[in-house]
């Protein structure tokens, strides 16, 4: 009875948190990852003084740097072990210094969200 009462739990929590990670997954320190799937792998370039790999023509900022897959994302460093993700945070202290000390011309402006402009609505009088 006891396992089959942990065995609802676990599928009803279990469901709960996979609907919740697909939106925004959390990481081991508890910040949000970015839902980022690269489904083709991107054409990678070699920034020669720097030794490492980046993707000139994504939309993100993805770069490789010995066999590992970082994502600069809103002023965080992420890391993963293939471009697909999943996406794992990095604290800045423990990303690698070829990263810390990045070129801005190897990083993208962020786009931030389009927002709709709302017009506000005309009420007729009476």
């Amino acid at each position: 009875m006891v396992l089959k009462s942990f065995i609802v739990t676990a599928l009803l929590f279990g469901a709960g948190a996979q609907g919740a990670a697909e939106k925004a997954p959390l990481s081991s320190c508890g910040s949000p990852c970015p839902a980022v799937r690269v489904s083709t792998r991107p054409r990678m370039v070699l920034i020669p003084r720097l030794g490492i790999y980046y993707a000139p023509d994504s939309q993100y900022n993805l770069y490789l740097v010995n066999k590992i897959w970082f994502y600069y994302y809103d002023g965080k460093w992420y890391r993963s072990h293939t471009h697909e993700g999943s996406w794992q945070y990095v604290p800045f202290s423990k990303a690698p210094e070829v990263l810390k000390n990045l070129p801005q011309e190897f990083i993208k402006q962020e786009k931030a969200p389009e927002k709709k402009e709302t017009k506000p609505s005309k009420k007729k009088k009476r």
